[in-house]
């Protein structure tokens, strides 16, 4: 069961990527912050399910190993927190965004792409540690 529950974990990790990978095509190829806003009002549920999923997949993983706190386990943890808060202040700050000034993609965009590379650094790191 352990062994199963690691690949259904490794595959959710990799639909992280896919799904960080479609956030940055999305933003790179917006024209207008309103087709975009539009766009990711559609996308975010889909980055919080895989997020999700990884952190439950992970749970399932740690039920297994008889709920054994290991310093990958709380590493795992961390990670995880600091994406979803990364994720939900990228969609406060498009919230917050005024659509009527000039250059408001672009300025949103440095900020985003920003936290997309610590967030793609951070969990790429932790895949690298974890299926070395």
């Amino acid at each position: 069961m352990y062994e199963m529950t690691v690949s259904i974990h490794s595959f959710t990790i990799w639909m992280l990527f896919a799904v960080i990978g479609t956030n940055v095509t999305m933003l790179m190829r917006a024209r207008d912050i309103r087709s975009y806003t539009r766009g990711m009002r559609i996308f975010m549920p889909i980055s919080v399910m895989t997020i999700f999923a990884v952190m439950f997949t992970g749970i399932v993983m740690m039920a297994a190993k008889h709920l054994e706190f290991t310093i990958e386990n709380i590493v795992m943890i961390l990670v995880s927190v600091a994406y979803m808060y990364v994720d939900l202040s990228r969609y406060s700050a498009l919230k917050r965004a005024d659509f009527h000034e000039e250059g408001v993609l672009q300025k949103y965009r440095r900020e985003v792409f920003i936290s997309f590379g610590l967030i793609f650094v951070i969990v790429g790191m932790m895949a690298v540690w974890m299926w070395q």
